[in-house]
This record gives structure tokens, sequence and C-alpha cells, in this order.
């Protein structure tokens, strides 16, 4: 599987970066594991590494990315991140969980429970007034 590099701390990925991995890599599979609900919060809070400051603009750069992978012929799964679950995860594999490689990793060994591209983009949806 082709790997992202990563981004500078405090920033999210590139999309042009996931550009670059999609057409080298058309047909693959492109793992992308998401924070869903409060589990948002608690990565916020838990882990400095990750970037995202406000739900929506994590929202927005989720779906820009599976957009992106889907649009460049990736077979795109998407795994659901639970931080207990993670943290409980990395103690065994002797992995930091505010190491972003470490939540990739685990997302892409299917450490969390798998939703289709489609349900993921609903469940990033802000609920409606």
């Amino acid at each position: 599987m082709t790997r992202l590099p990563s981004p500078p701390p405090g920033e999210p990925p590139s999309l042009e970066s996931i550009d670059a991995v999609g057409e080298r890599a058309p047909g693959r599979r492109f793992v992308v594991g998401v924070f869903l609900g409060d589990s948002f919060a608690e990565a916020r809070r838990r882990y400095r590494s990750f970037p995202w400051e406000e739900p929506g603009s994590y929202a927005d750069s989720i779906r820009e990315i599976i957009a992106v992978a889907a649009g460049a012929g990736a077979a795109v799964q998407v795994t659901v991140i639970e931080p207990d679950a993670l943290e409980r995860w990395c103690r065994q594999e002797g992995l930091d969980p505010d190491d972003g490689t470490a939540r990739a990793r685990y997302a892409v060994l299917g450490g969390g429970r798998s939703l289709s591209p489609a349900d993921a983009l609903t469940a990033l949806r802000p609920p409606t007034p």
C-alpha cells in the first residue's frame, strides 16, 4: 500500500499528495481512518498531533480525501477509530497513539469498524436542526 507523506505538525494532509498517490496507484485500496461523533473531541483532547480544531473542517477534509482517492480509481475503505480501542491496540503493538502513522496503521489493519464511504459521508454530516 502506498503511504502518504506526513503533513507538517498542525496541518491536515495535502490533497496534492493524495492526488499524486492516486495517480501512481490506480485501482489500489485506500484506507481512511475517521473519528466520528464524540471520538472527534477525544482525539482533539488526547492527541497533540491531531491537526483539526473544528469538526466542520475535519469533515470537509475527510470528504475531500475520499473524493480524491475514489476519483483516482482507488477502492476506498473507511475505518472508524475509537480512541480507547486505538490506545489498547497501540499498547499491545508498542506504538504511540499520538503518532499519525500509528493511527493510520491501526486503520489499515482493520482495528476499527468499517464503513462504506457513503455511510462515512453521511455520518460526517452535521445534524439537521
